[in-house]
């Protein structure tokens, strides 16, 4: 059995444990969180959904910049906010083959976890209480970028065979960070996640089409170098991935990153990833603290009067609309609206490049697949277990928007679906009740 099965047993819908497992994520400023709180208070909150038991561990505590503070409740569990990350963090610093800067405090992957019997530094956790058996590491981003912006960009010369050899080599900088903790803790499961994208207009260096063009080959080799050394690779660039962008493939959503810098992610951005970590270890998708029901299938194709949205908006309702015979996506798209549906305020399009509400993509082509329903639900007014007002929507389990505000401009009818390219839709709704969908592990 493999270490993602082990983990899709362990973590089934039904299960009280967490697989007893005590969590440390590792990372740059995409794991410590920038302008919002990382893609680790979305996972957090979808462990809380499915009722998982879990301990977060790590050497840091808090976010960047205007995060979520420590202790803040979901569902009655409060988000610790830990975890061993820092902003401008190279991988290279956490394996301890150079620290320049001293940001660490003398400190790299092999002190947090006590390793070092000469520590001096300032980070480390107590190992007999708080040793993880579950590792997720997002590094390389100061790598790739930072360690190239004066010289041309990752993608000039030969910076990215040089990246490549440092963080991927044999005895690499990779391989001296999974090696010590397996050292630590010789069952623990490792996850290493890509480098996400960024867009170009970030800054003049690292914006050149062979730039995204190295970081995509780089991850390419990266989810290689995974295989090769057992542990679980998550493509999460592909979450961010403007598939419009045929001149420079690799180049992220805007609306997945903070508009302040377009290269940390933005709240949408981190609900993605943790929806591509869930999809790969095979959790189930995020509920927003709603409960699961399986949509039931009245009205389909047929718009109801308008007073259906204003008699029932103070409850909440929730629709659905199946696609059929819908193709995979491809690797370049023109943006060609496939299908929409329009519930109360809320109206989704789905894209041959991904799925929007109003102006703003939700998710990228490279994640959709297909075959699946597209779920909306209405909250009305905050629930106990943590919803908030607003629209949310799931692509199949997997939760893509929360909290949307409903668009001004649609005229509410009750529920409206359309098809287009000979794409086959069908639909459904449950009155007056707002439900997250049913997932494949709750079968």
């Amino acid at each position: 059995m493999t270490v993602v099965r082990s983990l899709m047993v362990a973590l089934a819908l039904s299960a009280p444990l967490f697989g007893a497992e005590k969590v440390m994520f590792v990372g740059d400023s995409i794991t410590h969180g920038v302008g919002a709180g990382s893609y680790r208070w979305p996972l957090h909150r979808l462990w809380v959904d499915n009722g998982m038991r879990f301990e977060v561990v790590g050497v840091h505590v808090g976010n960047h910049s205007r995060g979520i503070a420590p202790g803040t409740t979901y569902g009655g569990v409060a988000f610790n906010n830990r975890h061993s990350a820092m902003c401008s963090e190279r991988a290279y610093e956490i394996a301890g083959r150079r620290n320049v800067s001293g940001r660490l405090g003398n400190s790299n992957i092999h002190d947090w976890l006590g390793l070092d019997a000469s520590y001096s530094g300032k980070f480390r956790i107590e190992p007999a209480s708080q040793m993880p058996d579950l590792f997720f590491i997002l590094i390389g981003t100061n790598d790739a970028l930072g360690e190239n912006a004066l010289r041309g960009g990752v993608g000039a010369g030969d910076n990215a065979a040089v990246l490549r050899k440092n963080m991927l080599g044999e005895g690499g900088d990779m391989d001296t960070i999974i090696g010590a903790m397996r050292r630590a803790n010789p069952k623990a499961n490792i996850v290493v996640l890509s480098i996400p994208g960024w867009h170009d207009t970030i800054q003049p260096d690292n914006t050149a089409a062979a730039d995204f063009a190295a970081v995509l080959e780089f991850n390419r080799a990266y989810a290689a170098w995974a295989v090769s050394r057992g542990v679980t690779f998550v493509d999460i660039s592909s979450s961010l991935r403007d598939y419009t962008r045929a001149d420079k493939p690799g180049v992220a959503v805007p609306a997945f990153l903070q508009p302040f810098d377009h290269l940390h992610p933005s709240p949408q951005g981190d609900l993605l990833i943790a929806g591509a970590v869930a999809q790969k270890l095979g959790w189930p998708g995020a509920t927003a603290g709603l409960p699961r029901r399986e949509v039931a299938n009245k009205a389909a194709h047929s718009p109801l009067r308008k007073a259906w949205c204003q008699q029932r908006k103070d409850a909440g309702f929730t629709c659905r609309m199946k696609l059929l015979d819908m193709a995979s996506p491809q690797e370049s798209c023109s943006g060609e609206i496939l299908a929409e549906m329009t519930c109360g305020r809320g109206h989704v399009q789905v894209l041959d490049c991904g799925i929007r509400w109003g102006g703003d993509r939700m998710l990228c082509a490279g994640q959709m697949g297909n075959l699946v329903d597209v779920t909306m639900a209405y909250v009305p007014e905050p629930t106990v277990t943590g919803a908030s007002p607003g629209y949310y929507v799931w692509w199949g389990e997997r939760l893509i928007g929360e909290a949307l505000p409903g668009l001004p401009d649609q005229v509410q009818p009750a529920l409206e679906i359309r098809g287009g390219k000979g794409i086959k839709v069908t639909g459904g709704m449950i009155e007056n009740t707002a439900y997250a969908p049913i997932t494949a592990a709750a079968d």
